[in-house]
């Protein structure tokens, strides 16, 4: 009678498990590092590049300096993206570059960057470090100093306009100051 018992709770404990809504639409939402869209064979290049102080360039040797660009041009002319990540739910944070207004204060396309000051600087980051998002909601512009977290469906595609390129694009679920 109680191994009756028992089995009969297992199965309604089970079936409310599975008709759960959220449980049945619950997404796997992978956290990203900015280094995960780089392919392996080229993280190095993006490291020694994210590590240059690029305003201090009379203090370099010239063995230096025509090292970085040799490496920045690799970056720039061929750029490699991580193509396992594409469709994936991510999060990842980083800093709005604004693209498209829809008013004074509402943007609702941006680029996302990993360091403040990314597409002003140069050199801008190779592409595969620079992320187009779509966000339908927009996002008031009140303070795009701080980091913000971007959640959504990365698609390994690019995007090309007159003032940027990026290797990624991310229709935006969920866009939120980032918590450190």
């Amino acid at each position: 009678m109680l191994q009756r018992y028992l089995h009969a709770m297992t199965r309604i404990s089970l079936l409310a498990i599975l008709m759960n809504p959220t449980l049945l639409n619950a997404e796997s939402v992978r956290t990203l590092d900015w280094l995960d869209l780089v392919p392996g064979t080229q993280r190095n290049d993006v490291l020694a590049q994210k590590n240059t102080n690029f305003h201090d360039l009379d203090k370099m040797s010239d063995a230096i300096i025509a090292d970085t660009k040799a490496r920045l041009q690799g970056l720039q002319q061929n750029p490699q993206l991580v193509t396992k990540l594409h469709q994936q739910t991510v999060n990842i944070p980083g800093y709005i570059v604004p693209l498209e207004f829809g008013d004074v204060d509402t943007i609702y396309e941006f680029l996302l960057v990993p360091y403040f000051g990314a597409c002003v600087h140069y050199p801008p980051p190779p592409i595969n470090q620079i992320i187009y998002i779509k966000y339908p909601q927009g996002l008031k512009s009140s303070d795009f100093f701080e980091p913000y977290r971007v959640e959504g469906t990365l698609l390994v595609k690019g995007y090309t306009s007159d003032i940027a390129q990026a290797g990624y694009s991310l229709d935006a679920k969920e866009v939120v100051l980032y918590e450190y």
